[in-house]
């Protein structure tokens, strides 16, 4: 069975309870099922220790406005 892939996007690893929420899901997705990507502009934020390394990309921009076109490309490559 081939696997669904999802592709979440986040500004950072902000303490907030959206990052939280993330980061809880993808450590809980069936992975049989999907194959969760997640695309950080930035990965600074005192979540990082808590991010599993596995189908992380960094885009290592600070502001959306910059990010938006590798955003783009990266989403088309996955």
């Amino acid at each position: 069975m081939k696997c669904i892939r999802i592709v979440f996007i986040l500004p950072s690893l902000a303490g907030g309870g959206a990052e939280k929420v993330l980061l809880n899901l993808l450590d809980n997705i069936d992975r049989l099922s999907f194959e969760p990507y997640l695309i950080l502009l930035n990965d600074s934020g005192p979540l990082k220790p808590k991010l599993d390394k596995k189908n992380i990309i960094v885009l290592n921009k600070v502001r959306m406005r910059k990010s938006f076109f590798p955003l783009i490309k990266t989403i088309k490559n996955l």
